[in-house]
């Protein structure tokens, strides 16, 4: 039997920086595997941020030009938004989500996409949609401040010894829920360097635009302060218990200010006395924490931070 998915799950705002917003599953126990094989297929899910308000949309999507690769773009263009499509718990293809960005595109009346890229093992595709420019037109500046340049996520003195990987586990599934949060994590991550927001803070001006591509126009860093597991023993067997702190700090570029700055408790638990399960437990304990930290970007925007 053959079953086909073409539906889209929207969420329910509609205001004027977000056209939509999406709220994920972030649990991936073995029950969504087995819903997934169940149900043959799940929705695609598209969260859109617009930043360029009041264009025309296109009568035909067919009309969008999609330049996969930035640095192909040989002419002028306004940014109007990003777009990412996603299904949660499986890949997608790369036809069928360019498909659904050019109607977001449309929608919104963005004539271009550019910089077509997946994240998360194929889990998403994000892009942004442009307007393109005829010569002499003005690049207007962004209403909606949402390009994120990542800083080197960081942890503590009080997580365990294997505290770089529970860094690179959350930095891993940190795009996911950036990208359904409204935000557009700009491609090229800032492996190398060091002191975080304190330091970006500290750099000259030319430094500080340079720094995540001129195009980024916040910078972000997550902190895991504090990550523990402890092995549980029960009925049916072994557990590990994870719970850890961690801290998201957002500044703007534009201002030097820090934006937006939550501390918060994730928990998660784990079936297995495995090794890997420490790293896992403690890990998505930390992944948890940081849902609870980042904001919607709505959430940014309404509270007048900019």
């Amino acid at each position: 039997m053959i079953v086909r998915c073409f539906s889209i799950h929207l969420g329910p705002y509609e205001w004027k920086y977000m056209n939509a917003q999406i709220r994920v599953s972030l649990s991936w126990a073995p029950v969504l595997l087995m819903s997934l094989l169940l149900s043959g297929c799940t929705s695609l899910h598209v969260s859109r941020t617009v930043s360029a308000s009041g264009l025309a949309p296109l009568a035909d999507a067919s009309h969008v030009t999609v330049i996969e690769k930035k640095e192909d773009v040989a002419k002028p263009y306004q940014i109007v938004g990003k777009v990412t499509v996603y299904r949660t718990g499986t890949r997608i293809t790369k036809g069928s989500t360019t498909t659904r960005i050019c109607e977001s595109a449309a929608q919104v009346g963005a004539d271009g996409v550019i910089d077509l890229h997946p994240n998360f093992g194929k889990g998403l595709y994000s892009a942004l949609l442009v307007k393109w420019l005829a010569p002499g037109e003005v690049v207007k500046a962004k209403e909606s401040p949402f390009m994120v340049a990542l800083l080197p996520i960081t942890a503590g003195a009080n997580t365990p010894a294997n505290r770089s990987e529970i860094s690179n586990f959350v930095q891993q599934r940190l795009v996911y829920l950036m990208d359904a949060k409204g935000y557009y994590l700009m491609p090229d991550m800032v492996s190398d360097f060091v002191g975080g927001i304190d330091a970006a803070m500290k750099l000259d001006d030319a430094a500080l635009q340079a720094l995540g591509g001129k195009d980024a126009d916040l910078i972000m860093e997550v902190a895991v302060i504090d990550a523990k597991s402890k092995l549980e023993w029960g009925l049916f067997g072994a557990t590990k218990e994870g719970k850890a702190v961690v801290r998201t700090t957002i500044m703007s570029k534009a201002t030097r200010k820090i934006i937006f700055q939550k501390e918060a408790t994730g928990a998660a638990s784990i079936g297995g006395a495995e090794k890997w399960s420490r790293v896992t437990s403690a890990g998505n304990a930390a992944f948890a924490g940081a849902e609870e930290a980042l904001a919607d970007l709505k959430t940014i925007h309404d509270s007048s931070s900019f």
